[in-house]
């Protein structure tokens, strides 16, 4: 079946393991140019091994921290660039520390809202412009 993704340009974000690795992968199986993004050089490193071993395809990627605006704004303009165009964008992060609710102090949870919710947001905010 020809899902009409061959030649598009994505940035998957936390893409080194979980969902995001699986997400990429799929996308690269599909015909895709992929950038991966994730705050570990190591596993990306790993990631982009394995997915370039069974697809065969190059994979760059990128360090991003998805709780920090900063990082996300230069892995988008870096994804753009280096495609020349941008078509998919996969908003996904890796969980926060997980624990019980008595335990968890706000500290915990604006981390949360960052790395969730207004990571997100801002991959959009980036992203929008090559889209």
């Amino acid at each position: 079946m020809d899902t009409g993704l061959k030649g598009r340009a994505a940035f998957v974000g936390g893409s080194s393991r979980g969902i995001g690795r699986a997400i990429a992968a799929a996308l690269a199986k599909e015909g895709c140019r992929v950038m991966l993004a994730s705050r570990s050089e190591e596993h990306l490193q790993e990631a982009v091994e394995v997915i370039r071993g069974e697809m065969g395809v190059p994979l760059p990627y990128v360090v991003c921290d998805m709780s920090k605006a900063e990082d996300i704004q230069n892995a988008i303009a870096k994804a753009a660039e280096e495609f020349g165009q941008l078509d998919i964008l996969v908003n996904n992060a890796g969980g926060p520390p997980t624990g019980s609710f008595e335990d968890l102090d706000d500290r915990y949870w604006s981390f949360a809202v960052d790395q969730n919710m207004l990571s997100a947001v801002r991959c959009v905010r980036a992203a929008l412009p090559h889209l």
